[in-house]
């Protein structure tokens, strides 16, 4: 007889309130809608109890409406109870993630942005609304939206003075409350002893890996986890919870159990489950009550102690002939641990407690990951031991024909394993995380499946040490700390040489990415039989059929050249893009908008779907090559010009071609072979530093001149005029430094002729007066937003 599946009604309610939830937080639901699901509540109730649920398909989806109606009715109620809160403010409970001497750090919650106050001006469990002094800037913007616009957050207010800070409600401290005080305390003073580290990157990573503090991270260090895909290792989640109850938790709760049962002289017996449970329990406030270390937490207890509560079950014996029925006993047997019941009945909880939830990219990756290495991990790791000499598994006798060392042999054995299972679990996880990674981040990191194992010794090894050095600092020398923390580090930035490191992923639909994602975990499933084997051929056709539609090019190159002015406040973004599909880029930064970048710069060539790219930098200042660094490590230009910073110049590919003019003008190459002929002309005032030592772009299209200026306002742009030829009218000019009111506003206007002006600013520019006076036509991105203009 084949064995059953078991049913798992606990996946079926996770299913519909999953739904529900995501459907009454988004603001989808009306009032007729949620009346509706009111009455259909009591009809549902009914179906349900007359009907045969386990079995019955109208009785499940009877079920399944009731769930939906009760999960959708509470998410708009909780989307009414933010309506009245204060508008246009941050508001939520106050929740410290770290301090300083001065400063503490915190959030109002999920999805608010990290801030500073002044030390005892909050304290945790506090209704407030942060109110910044100045009205906080926005985002950068391109033409297409970037994630923060997306998903509505506003920019951080940064640091908050005390009159900035509105109180709803004061904090109820309850028993929950009063317990974990001193495990706070405690955290703060944990933390103040890991900021006496000598080296400032073992500071940062014995921070964030044990506490989620990554504040004390150095430059450059967390976009090198990005870059690999392995930033979710300083997030404390279930790596580091799993890392903490097999390494410290388990042994430490043994030698408790140990300790009691000698005590006690045996009259007492704990398990060493319920110790580790409640040393993980523990660990949660100490690492920063952050949703994915308290998810983690949970679920591996839930795990942990499933198979030692026992269930009553009525046994029938066998028939032994005898006239009657079999007399039935009651038999308490030990409790199966189902992970899939148990990852459903964690998320049916957090959607229960908070219905916006399954909306949560939070929530989302880490369910993601567990759900895919519940499903994949063991067929993956069959399948990569089909692949291996004899399955992987190392034999008794070499291939000399003598007999292996029986301890050498297992030690062999048992890495081979470890290897094997740590690659198969970091696949599932990348595959099942991978549409929401795809669709909110908008790049991955190949090297990530291979990088996450491989640097999860010196983890392990911080982990440890580093707790033994928190708790006994004299026992456990600093250098055991640097060397791991330089290790880890030196790997990450081997895998991050590697080429697709990281892998810009242009804009696809949610739904084609998911059915991709969903077709390859039933294409690897492990099923037997002929027709299922049938069936699983067609199911990889179907996976490979979706994954090539969302890899393909969906992009064509326009049919005109394209010239765009990114909205970056005080700063320049343009970009030109040629119909050939290149792209050249003529500085990205800005002084007073975050996240140029990610934000603006990035979607935009995604969404173009760019394989060339090429590079100007007009000079050497945050508003100008702010965002360039980012842009090096995504998309490696082939050709350089103008100015190259050092930070920049270590970090450029060696094949890179660099162009540069000292005075005077340089003619630019061509970035699509064999194209449309695009004339372009680096030229430069002055040779000297700062401002006026800016180049200037001019460009050629159909017989149309654009003109892009950099900053030199007075003498370096008085030279470059004086040394440029008499040519005819430009149709655009960039205008020099944001706006400015110049001296040489005649000049210009006079030598370049344009039939329109644009100007890269945050506010008014200073030209802006005598430019109506004049009559000539301008805009500018802190009027108009981002800019467009097509030369056919």
């Amino acid at each position: 007889m084949a064995p059953t599946r078991p049913r798992r009604p606990l996946l079926w309610a996770t299913a519909a309130v999953c739904a529900g939830s995501g459907l009454g937080a988004s603001g989808e639901l009306s009032p007729v809608v949620a009346r509706v699901l009111i009455l259909s509540i009591p009809i549902a109730w009914i179906g349900a109890s007359k009907l045969r649920v386990a079995g019955d398909p109208v009785a499940r989806f009877a079920l399944l409406a009731l769930l939906l109606a009760i999960a959708a009715l509470r998410a708009g109620h909780e989307a009414g109870l933010e309506d009245r809160l204060l508008p246009g403010n941050l508001t939520g409970t106050w929740s410290a993630t770290g301090s300083s001497a001065e400063r503490d750090r915190g959030n109002l919650g999920r999805g608010s942005p990290n801030c500073t106050v002044a030390c005892g001006s909050l304290a945790a469990g506090e209704e407030v609304a942060l109110l910044p002094v100045e009205e906080p800037a926005p985002w950068a913007r391109g033409p297409e939206p970037g994630p923060a616009i997306e998903s509505g957050l506003s920019h951080p207010p940064g640091e908050l003075e005390p009159d900035s800070i509105v109180r709803l409600a004061g904090s109820r401290p309850g028993p929950v409350d009063l317990c974990a005080a001193p495990l706070e305390d405690l955290r703060t003073r944990l933390l103040a002893r890991v900021s006496h580290l000598g080296q400032p990157l073992t500071r940062g990573l014995v921070a964030g890996l044990l506490f989620g503090d990554l504040s004390q991270l150095p430059r450059g260090i967390a976009d090198l986890f990005v870059r690999t895909g392995t930033f979710h290792i300083l997030a404390i989640s279930g790596l580091q919870v799993a890392l903490v109850a097999v390494l410290l938790a388990g042994p430490l709760a043994r030698l408790l159990a140990l300790l009691v049962r000698g005590l006690a002289a045996g009259r007492l017996r704990p398990r060493p489950e319920t110790l580790r449970a409640a040393l993980l329990l523990l660990f949660v406030p100490l690492a920063g009550y952050g949703p994915p270390v308290t998810r983690s937490a949970l679920t591996w207890m839930l795990g942990a102690l499933a198979p030692t509560l026992r269930v009553r079950r009525l046994f029938v014996p066998p028939a032994t002939g005898a006239p009657g029925e079999p007399p039935r006993r009651a038999l308490w047997m030990p409790r199966a641990s189902d992970p899939l019941s148990l990852w459903s009945l964690a998320l049916l909880a957090e959607c229960l407690v908070h219905p916006d939830a399954p909306l949560s990219l939070s929530v989302q990756l880490s369910y993601a990951a567990t759900l895919g290495l519940i499903l994949a991990t063991g067929s993956i790791v069959a399948k990569l031991r089909s692949v291996l000499p004899a399955t992987g598994r190392i034999s008794e006798v070499g291939s000399t024909g003598r007999p292996r060392h029986a301890a050498a042999r297992v030690v062999a054995q048992r890495l081979v394993d470890v290897s094997l299972y740590a690659i198969a679990a970091s696949l599932a996880a990348v595959l099942a995380t991978s549409p929401f990674v795809w669709t909110r981040f908008g790049e991955w990191s190949p090297a990530g499946i291979l990088a996450t194992p491989a640097i999860g010794l010196p983890v392990a090894w911080l982990l440890v040490i580093g707790w033994v050095w928190l708790l006994a600092p004299a026992a456990v020398p600093e250098v055991l700390l640097d060397l791991p923390s330089q290790g880890m580090t030196s790997m990450l930035e081997a895998f991050d040489r590697l080429p697709g490191s990281p892998c810009p992923l242009p804009p696809r639909p949610f739904v084609l990415l998911v059915l991709a994602v969903g077709l390859s975990f039933l294409a690897i499933s492990r099923v037997h039989g002929q027709n299922h084997n049938r069936a699983r051929a067609w199911i990889a056709r179907a996976a490979a059929l979706a994954s090539a539609l969302a890899l393909v090019p969906w992009n064509l190159a326009p049919a005109a050249l394209e010239i765009h002015a990114l909205d970056v406040g005080s700063g320049t973004a343009a970009l030109l893009r040629a119909p050939g599909g290149a792209v050249w880029i003529f500085d990205a930064g800005s002084r007073d908008r975050p996240e140029v970048d990610r934000e603006a710069l990035g979607p935009l060539l995604r969404a173009w779907e760019v394989s060339r790219v090429g590079v100007i930098l007009s000079h050497p200042d945050r508003d100008h090559d702010g965002a360039l660094g980012w842009l090096l490590e995504r998309y490696p230009p082939r050709v350089w010009a103008g100015a190259l910073p050092a930070h920049l110049a270590e970090r450029l590919p060696h094949t890179t071609l660099r162009i540069d003019v000292a005075q005077g003008r340089v003619k630019m190459p061509e970035l699509e072979p064999g194209g449309r002929a695009l004339e372009m002309e680096l030229a430069r005032g002055l040779d000297t530093e700062g401002n006026e030592g800016s180049r200037s772009l001019e460009i050629v299209w159909g017989g149309e001149r654009i003109v892009l200026c950099g900053d030199a306002e007075a003498e370096g742009l008085a030279a470059w005029l004086r040394d440029r030829p008499s040519r005819g009218p430009a149709r655009m000019l960039l205008f020099p430094h944001h706006g400015s009111d110049t001296d040489y506003l005649g000049p210009l206007l006079d030598s370049v002729r344009p039939a329109e002006i644009w100007i890269s600013a945050s506010g008014t520019p200073g030209v802006a007066r005598e430019l109506d006076r004049r009559g000539l036509a301008w805009r500018s991105t802190a009027r108009c937003g981002p800019l467009l203009l097509g030369l056919p």
